[in-house]
């Protein structure tokens, strides 16, 4: 995604708090996303480097598209805003909450909640 050292490991400490955060809350690995108004759960396979790939795909490639060319600024601002060492602070849940969102709209376009597991 990028070279920028700092972001890099931000961005690997946010998906490790996300990862932490969803198995204290839900104790295993799979996510509940909203399609079409059903309820699809989706694995959620790799574990923080499997959420890291979640992370990039729905918040760093969306500011790097969005924020040019200062995205690596936002991104910094926005993954410190997020993180209380290594747990998520209020924003960091918000953020990871609108990432779920997106994901069960993403599955919404791409025929719905007949290609996922219920």
């Amino acid at each position: 995604m990028t070279q920028n050292q700092k972001l890099n490991a931000l961005a690997d400490r946010f998906a490790y708090a996300i990862y932490q955060h969803h198995r204290r809350e839900h104790g295993r690995d799979v996510i509940a996303l909203s399609v079409n108004g059903r309820r699809v759960l989706m694995d959620l396979t790799g574990g923080a480097v499997g959420v890291r790939a979640l992370v990039d795909m729905y918040c760093l490639d969306v500011i790097k598209a969005s924020c040019q060319p200062q995205w690596q600024t936002v991104v910094l601002t926005l993954l410190t805003g997020c993180l209380d060492r290594q747990h998520l602070t209020d924003i960091g849940r918000e953020m990871w909450q609108n990432m779920v969102k997106d994901m069960g709209d993403t599955v919404a376009n791409n025929g719905g909640a007949n290609h996922a597991q219920h």
